[in-house]
């Protein structure tokens, strides 16, 4: 079934399920979660962005990532973005050509911002479009890359770089970056962050979402409110999710504290990480009581 798109589309970032020991993929929680990440109205999902542990998994572990998802994406009109997260080019490079299912079964690649010089970003990304043949997505996240760029050299780095559809907005303030973009660029500036700043986000400018906190449908649900002009209802909706969000998009819990709230939801059987991830801490369980995180209705 071909799924009906939105006016701003949101994307899903897809953790990678363990076993409870950790040593293997849970391949049957990772197509159930995926499937349900675009039941509720996700257009596609982002596999091995940061969320999904990617420096922990082998390579044929994500290839079978890549793989899986492209079979579900792809028979409903879903689209795949697949992270290379790679911060040397030559690294980039011979990750993308050594997985025929990234460049077979993604729509997009992401990479992030690799250089605060946009003459080495640039480079990078030309030569990770060159070899994936694809479209290249750039996150700036210096959060978790420690790199900071500037919206001016983010701009330098991209102008006339046709190949780049989107950049996902992470340095804050992200709604500053979204309105430079919007403004300076024919880019789609999209929101991330877990999904936390999405309305301010989109007051600014942006035309897409990235969402990696749990409250899928209720954040897919607000930016629907806002595509309808109903600003109020937006902000209610993410309102009522925020104290949850904050709580997922901490820095060093946040992938185990995400993952025990998709177990607790029945989307994925284990919570399970890899080191050097921080695991799940069960002092946090009342916090996750306090916030309603259950089996889903």
């Amino acid at each position: 079934m071909t799924r009906q798109r939105r006016t701003v589309p949101c994307w899903a970032m897809v953790p990678t399920p363990f076993t409870p020991d950790g040593a293997s993929l849970d391949v049957a929680s990772l197509e159930r979660l995926a499937t349900s990440l675009l039941d509720d109205g996700c257009a596609g999902l982002v596999a091995l962005g940061v969320i999904a542990e990617p420096g922990t998994l082998a390579e044929e572990e994500r290839r079978e990532v890549v793989s899986r998802l492209a079979a579900l994406t792809r028979p409903r009109g879903a689209g795949l973005v697949v992270s290379v997260l790679a911060l040397g080019t030559d690294d980039a490079v011979t990750q993308v050509r050594r997985s025929e299912e990234l460049r077979s079964g993604a729509d997009a690649v992401l990479v992030p911002v690799v250089s605060g010089d946009h003459r080495e970003l640039r480079r990078h990304l030309r030569a990770v479009h060159a070899a994936a043949d694809l479209p290249v997505v750039v996150q700036d996240l210096p959060r978790s890359t420690g790199i900071t760029i500037g919206v001016d050299g983010l701009l330098r780095a991209l102008d006339g770089l046709d190949f780049v559809p989107a950049v996902k907005c992470e340095s804050p303030p992200t709604f500053a970056a979204v309105a430079a973009l919007a403004r300076h660029s024919d880019v789609v500036p999209m929101s991330g962050m877990g999904g936390l700043g999405l309305v301010a986000d989109l007051h600014a400018g942006a035309r897409a979402v990235a969402l990696g906190a749990t409250p899928t449908r209720a954040l897919v649900g607000a930016v629907g409110d806002w595509e309808r002009g109903d600003v109020a209802a937006s902000l209610a909706a993410v309102g009522r999710v925020a104290a949850r969000c904050h709580v997922e998009t901490q820095p060093g819990a946040a992938i185990a504290i995400r993952k025990e709230h998709w177990r607790r939801e029945g989307l994925i059987a284990s919570a399970a990480v890899r080191r050097p991830t921080a695991p799940w801490d069960p002092q946090l369980a009342g916090l996750s009581d306090l916030l309603g995180v259950g089996p889903r209705s």
